[in-house]
């Protein structure tokens, strides 16, 4: 299978394809393709087959179908849904969901795993203000969305059988989380504070998927983006006007984070 990297380009309304070497870590680029208006999330399945992009200028999210050899993408249409932001897939390749930002509700998709094709599930309304970002557990029990608006983390329970969510609690206290995102191992939540500079840091009950506040570290200013490394030991988090990311090592027992310094990048 091939190993690839995708990014989307909110202004640009494209994605852009990279070729990723498993030794050395560098990208290759590989040509772009076109996307709806104004896309923000993408995901790809762990099937490999597919990837999908909210588009929340033109309330759709596209479907593509990946080449399993070459990592290349073609459009195999779109559907429907209402000013979508954040997209994530279950691990089980089952479900697809997507925050809509303006109608504060999160949309279930049925996924087909011969086609990709996604179907209309259910309109699961948050109840907070402003959802910005989701992600989903490795177990596939629990779906966090982070609340901008009103400094919020929802937390739900997913139906491993059906993908139906249902809200487990609704007001985790967080300082206006702009993106989240989970351990492989379940344990720990972080989300970025983008109106603070700061990551704050939750444990994780294996068995409920209630979320505790542990603390918090310093980041960059106007943080932005944050994601784990799959053995667990990084984190990466996005600053926005400082043009830089910053690293941090996580302690696999308690989930803290230690500063292991910056690179410098364009405007993350």
């Amino acid at each position: 299978m091939a190993s690839n990297v995708y990014a989307a380009s909110y202004l640009g309304s494209t994605v852009s394809i990279f070729d990723r070497n498993i030794s050395t870590g560098a990208l290759t680029t590989n040509g772009s393709i076109a996307t709806e208006i104004w896309p923000n999330g993408i995901c790809v399945s762990n099937d490999g087959l597919n990837v999908y992009i909210s588009n929340s200028g033109s309330n759709t999210i596209s479907i593509y179908n990946r080449d399993f050899f070459t990592g290349v993408l073609t459009a195999n249409g779109t559907i429907a849904t209402n000013s979508p932001y954040a997209i994530c897939i279950s691990n089980d390749d089952l479900n697809v969901y997507a925050v809509n930002f303006s109608t504060e509700t999160v949309s279930v998709f049925d996924r087909n795993i011969s086609t990709g094709a996604l179907t209309e599930n259910d309109v699961v309304a948050i109840l907070q203000f402003s959802p910005f970002s989701i992600c989903i557990s490795k177990d596939d029990k629990n779906i966090y969305i982070g609340n901008s608006g009103n400094s919020s983390i929802s937390v739900y329970n997913r139906n491993i059988s059906t993908g139906a969510l249902t809200l487990n609690e609704n007001a985790v206290s967080s300082a206006s989380p702009w993106e989240i995102c989970i351990s492989n191992d379940g344990k720990n939540l972080y989300a970025t504070n983008r109106s603070l500079g700061t990551i704050s840091i939750y444990n994780r009950n294996i068995s409920t998927g209630d979320l505790t506040y542990t603390g918090g570290i310093a980041t960059g200013v106007d943080c932005w983006g944050i994601c784990i490394s799959n053995d667990d030991l990084n984190v990466y988090v996005s600053g926005d006007n400082d043009d830089l990311i910053y690293i941090y090592d996580r302690n696999i027992s308690t989930g803290a984070l230690t500063a292991n310094g910056t690179i410098a990048t364009d405007s993350p």
